[in-house]
């Protein structure tokens, strides 16, 4: 196998200053520090660890705790990530991505865990999917009784929500979004929502909380994607349009 054909894998490292891994790791053939990076250098390597699938995996939000752990979240290509007893999703159900260039499918669920202070193990770890493709996580924040709300962008119309939400059903098209709210041992799904139109819908640009921890999500529409009584503009102006949305907690 050609090296452009090896799956991508996620490195976990809990401060980047990463010479000495590489070393340990490539050999002859690893990058030397520069000169003023010295053995009184600031930061040093405390754990290094891969995390992934045999499929393209990518990482991309992070939230330290003051105990020293870790909150990772972002999109697995497949099964083989870590996740722990009772959790709300044990395994990885998105579509086969060794299989996309035969299916015409995406693949990919997100993924979420929190690692221990000292990098050797779990506190909790769960799979986010439905059967089709969730597309990494772009946006995790922690609210003020330690849930976690993270958003993602969906092409799964069998992802759950929960009961009363904003739109329980996927909008339809090519994507929607998807926000949701989980309990801290990820055994409990406070909220979920779908939030998309008929076109292709993605919360790309992340999420915040104000200070009631009502999620503010920013992102864009193909067009006729769902707004609220008295907005500035309630219809799209062009081929894409950005959305700001804010749910009630």
């Amino acid at each position: 196998m050609s090296s452009s054909a090896l799956p991508r894998a996620c490195v976990v490292l809990s401060l980047p200053f990463v010479f000495a891994a590489l070393g340990a790791a490539c050999g002859d053939a690893a990058p030397s520090p520069p000169p003023e990076w010295n053995a009184a250098a600031r930061f040093k390597v405390s754990s290094f660890s891969y995390l992934g699938s045999a499929a393209d995996d990518q990482l991309r939000e992070i939230l330290p705790e003051a105990d020293g752990s870790i909150w990772i979240a972002g999109q697995a290509g497949g099964p083989g990530f870590p996740t722990t007893p009772g959790v709300l999703q044990a395994a990885y159900a998105g579509e086969d991505t060794s299989r996309k260039a035969v299916t015409g499918g995406y693949g990919g669920d997100c993924w979420i865990g929190r690692l221990a202070a000292d990098g050797k193990r779990f506190v909790a770890a769960s799979y986010f999917g439905g059967s089709r493709q969730e597309r990494n996580v772009y946006g995790l924040e922690r609210a003020k009784g330690g849930d976690l709300v993270f958003t993602t962008m969906t092409r799964s119309p069998d992802l759950r929500t929960t009961p009363g939400s904003f739109q329980p059903r996927y909008g339809g098209g090519s994507a929607d979004w998807y926000v949701a709210r989980v309990a801290p041992d990820l055994k409990t799904l406070r909220y979920a929502t779908f939030l998309g139109g008929e076109e292709t819908d993605f919360p790309r640009a992340g999420l915040a909380l104000d200070a009631e921890d009502r999620p503010v999500v920013v992102g864009y529409t193909g067009g006729d994607f769902p707004s609220a009584k008295g907005a500035s503009l309630t219809a799209a102006h062009g081929q894409d349009d950005v959305v700001v949305a804010k749910l009630s907690a």
